[in-house]
């Protein structure tokens, strides 16, 4: 693809910007962010340049993904808030996952009333769309903050309601992609919140047929999430060693591309592991 893209002279504008998308999408699900910024950044200037407000959503779109990762929080703010502004101009998918990121950025930066707007603002477009899949991203979301929120209760009455894969029925490959909302992870966070043994060994098994089917897609970029799930799943079964050997697994996908958040994310129980693995030697410097 790069061949392809860089090779001609004079590249047709539209068969720029459709392999510019697909090696961001290589990349992203690569977790090879450094490449997928900079790729982004293309796309932004060849909708810049052809006027296409289409592309440029897409543009700040994939580039708040990326900086939120990174966890620059402004920076996923800027681009998200551009992205949110073209949301019915931007394709569906994409405008759902940047009210999500808009909101999730807004939670970790200690702002719950903004990520409560983006909220409201998420649900009305999801509403909007007559299309159930969105609405059920929508509030997966919603529990998500919650949870990030300390509000257990009305995660887990989410949980109870929600209509997902079981178990031994992995999602189909483009429910996860590289979304930052996934209905089926944040099931899995909110078993892991619970901390029964039940919720426990339930969040195991979905966490394992979704590492396999992100393993089988090379989709280093959700396994990422999912190997963190599992090591504070192991950890508080008393499994340290597994839930470190899992934590150094997910540091050896992230570190190349800078991704941070999905640690940060997880709080001190995470923090514990990643200083056991410092000590050892592991990653000190990241």
């Amino acid at each position: 693809m790069n061949r392809w893209l860089y090779d001609e002279q004079t590249p047709h504008p539209g068969r720029q910007t459709k392999l510019l998308g697909s090696l961001i999408f290589v990349y992203l699900l690569a977790a090879e962010f450094d490449d997928a910024a900079l790729h982004s950044r293309q796309l932004h200037k060849l909708g810049t340049k052809h006027n296409n407000r289409y592309i440029k959503a897409w543009s700040s779109y994939l580039q708040g993904l990326i900086h939120y990762y990174w966890n620059d929080l402004d920076g996923a703010t800027r681009h998200f808030d551009k992205a949110v502004s073209d949301r019915y101009i931007l394709h569906t998918a994409g405008a759902i996952d940047s009210l999500v990121g808009l909101a999730l950025t807004s939670q970790a930066l200690g702002q719950p009333d903004n990520a409560a707007s983006a909220l409201s603002l998420l649900l009305d477009y999801a509403q909007g769309t007559n299309f159930p899949a969105s609405m059920t991203i929508a509030r997966s979301c919603q529990a998500r903050l919650s949870l990030m929120q300390g509000d257990l209760e009305s995660a887990i009455h989410w949980l109870e309601m929600a209509d997902l894969a079981t178990a031994d029925q992995p999602p189909d490959p483009g429910v996860m992609f590289f979304w930052l909302e996934v209905p089926h992870i944040t099931q899995c966070r909110i078993l892991l919140a619970q901390g029964s043994e039940a919720s426990l060994q339930e969040a195991e098994e979905k966490l394992i047929v979704y590492g396999k089917t992100n393993e089988t897609q090379n989709n280093a970029h959700q396994l990422i999430d999912i190997l963190l799930l599992q090591s504070l799943v192991y950890q508080k079964q008393s499994r340290t060693e597994k839930a470190l050997a899992t934590v150094a697994r997910a540091i050896t996908l992230a570190e190349p591309g800078g991704i941070l958040r999905p640690f940060l994310d997880l709080g001190p129980e995470m923090g514990g592991l990643l200083a056991r693995l410092s000590q050892r030697g592991v990653a000190p410097a990241y």
